[in-house]
């Protein structure tokens, strides 16, 4: 009587298992692949996920004549992942982050999903911090991410005893209004200088100036409409009288027709990585040495407001911050009240 010959082959996230009947040659031949191992827990060979070894493997077996039983769960992983984060609405930067940092610790655990467990994450967390050595931001970016998935998709309770890392308290570089104002004016395309002038002159976000519609312009009211910004959030800021004039001879000489800035295509808004390259080619002419990026902008607008008098909450409201607690951070930088205490250096004879 012949009996069919049955591999079941188990393609999972950073490795393969392969489970046959008894072989001698099959085994001889499987033992010479290189990193090959027996499970004896799981009686299965196991395999470092390679597309090479993969091949091999099939190859091998259907010049053995077996019937492959193929299970690829790399297919299903994180696909329910992706699901609750689109029906939640999470934004599409928190969706491309989130779904790395689970698909890393797939990566890391050399496991599926439905096989991580508590001490996987305590490692791969430890791992970020030890061996990669990430910040704090990142490092709670990745527990969000974690925590996301295995306690409010899997329904896992092992978060219990992990616990978010503390957060360095770094105080926000910020520019003077005449190193705003050298920067700017270094500008000559107004495109341009109408990017940068924004950031500060509203204090926003350099995705939300990338973003801007023109419809989102209200030049009657002096308004900004914010749309959808971080958190889903709406929002109206500010825009100034010279902002008003500057965007309005932008407008005349682009004629934009949907986004406020262009692509290459009137299809697509402006990418965020080439206003930073404007940021960054300012701050050269500028001659500008300090650590300053796109965002100091939106950090130096809270700050020259505050230190001209304008009631923090206020301040709050045109930021979009849900807390007061992230806006009072200004309060540290702010020097309308730190410059007026005099140095007892000062007062020596």
């Amino acid at each position: 009587m012949n009996f069919e010959k049955i591999a079941e082959l188990y393609i999972e996230r950073g490795i393969i298992k392969l489970k046959i009947p008894y072989d001698p040659e099959l085994i001889r031949r499987i033992k010479e692949i290189r990193n090959s191992r027996w499970d004896l827990k799981n009686k299965c060979w196991v395999f470092n996920k390679n597309d090479e070894v993969l091949h091999y493997i099939k190859s091998l077996l259907e010049k053995q004549n077996y019937r492959i039983k193929e299970y690829d769960s790399t297919q299903k992983d994180l696909s329910d992942l992706k699901t609750y984060l689109l029906y939640r609405k999470y934004s599409p930067r928190t969706i491309k982050s989130y779904i790395y940092y689970n698909e890393e610790l797939l990566n890391y655990a050399k496991k599926s999903s439905e096989e991580i467990d508590e001490e996987d994450i305590k490692n791969y967390l430890s791992y970020l911090n030890s061996v990669l050595k990430v910040s704090s931001s990142t490092m709670n970016t990745a527990f969000n991410a974690l925590k996301c998935y295995y306690e409010n998709v899997k329904k896992l309770k092992i978060f219990s005893q992990l616990k978010r890392v503390h957060k360095e308290r770094r105080l926000p570089e910020v520019l003077s209004t005449q190193e705003v104002k050298v920067l700017i004016t270094s500008l000559k395309n107004i495109k341009h200088k109408c990017m940068v002038a924004l950031a500060y002159s509203s204090g926003l976000r350099v995705s939300e100036v990338a973003k801007l519609k023109l419809k989102d312009i209200d030049f009657e009211r002096k308004m900004i409409h914010i749309v959808s910004s971080k958190g889903q959030k709406d929002r109206y800021t500010i825009l100034s009288k010279n902002m008003h004039t500057l965007l309005s001879s932008y407008i005349k000489e682009y004629q934009p027709h949907y986004w406020l800035f262009e692509s290459w295509t009137q299809e697509r808004h402006i990418s965020i990585r080439s206003i930073q390259k404007v940021f960054e080619k300012a701050k050269g002419l500028a001659g500008i040495k300090k650590d300053a990026s796109i965002h100091t902008l939106r950090h130096s607008f809270a700050t020259h407001l505050l230190e001209s008098g304008v009631d923090i909450r206020y301040i709050q409201t045109l930021l979009g911050h849900y807390s007061l607690k992230a806006t009072e951070i200004y309060t540290h930088v702010a020097n309308n009240t730190l410059a007026e205490i005099q140095s007892p250096f000062d007062k020596l004879v």
